[in-house]
């Protein structure tokens, strides 16, 4: 569960975030409504990134189509995928 700072009362704290942040991101908020979320950096390029992949909708397209087979138990193992592809 994300934790929330209030803006006003805690800039003190806002110092000890990078500590604060292993685990969730902190909202914080000014006079009780959301106003910025504070994440670790690698959960920043990571979100960034999914949201690059996904906004190719060829790329998104073929991975609901894949994620769909996986659950129809429509795969195929490792050693029979290489020979698909022709790496072996």
């Amino acid at each position: 569960m994300s934790e929330f700072i209030n803006l006003a009362s805690e800039r003190q704290r806002l110092l000890e975030l990078p500590e604060k942040l292993d685990n969730e991101p902190i909202i914080i908020t000014d006079q009780g409504k959301p106003v910025m979320v504070a994440l670790r950096y690698e959960q920043y390029e990571s979100l960034i990134e999914t949201i690059n992949i996904l906004a190719d909708e060829e790329f998104a397209n073929q991975l609901k189509k894949g994620i769909k087979e996986d659950r129809e138990g429509k795969t195929v193992s490792w050693e029979e995928a290489k020979k698909q592809l022709g790496w072996e």
